[in-house]
């Protein structure tokens, strides 16, 4: 449940591995809403008129049993990738695909474990 304190408010929130490929769900109007299904990492938008937005951020992604491709800009606080980094999800390894550009902007620490591989022709930055 997210309350806004403000009513009126529109909140957006979307899943942060893919940018909001995979869901995203917008509430308009509204004071206090429910998102029901919402994966674990997600992004929160606020916004209202006149009103700064407010966004948070995952305080953690996990990366585990996951091929990469295309384009991803991923932001959180911290970020944990490898074949057995959280008992969320079946464990496996994660493989950035040739062509691939990923980018992990990261508040605090990204740690890379085994079971994350870089295939030759894909691209890896970490800020």
């Amino acid at each position: 449940m997210v309350f806004t304190n403000v009513p009126g408010s529109t909140v957006c929130i979307m899943s942060a591995l893919d940018n909001g490929e995979s869901y995203h769900e917008i509430h308009e109007n509204v004071s206090y809403t429910t998102f029901y299904y919402v994966p674990e990492s997600y992004n929160v938008t606020i916004t209202k008129h006149n009103y700064i937005p407010y966004t948070k951020d995952p305080d953690a992604i996990y990366l585990q049993n996951e091929t990469i491709s295309g384009n991803r800009y991923i932001y959180g606080n911290y970020f944990y990738a490898g074949e057995n980094v959280t008992t969320q999800k079946p464990q496996g390894p994660v493989v950035i695909q040739n062509g691939a550009n990923v980018i992990f902007d990261a508040e605090n620490d990204v740690s890379l474990e085994g079971g994350f591989e870089v295939l030759a022709g894909g691209y890896l930055e970490v800020k």
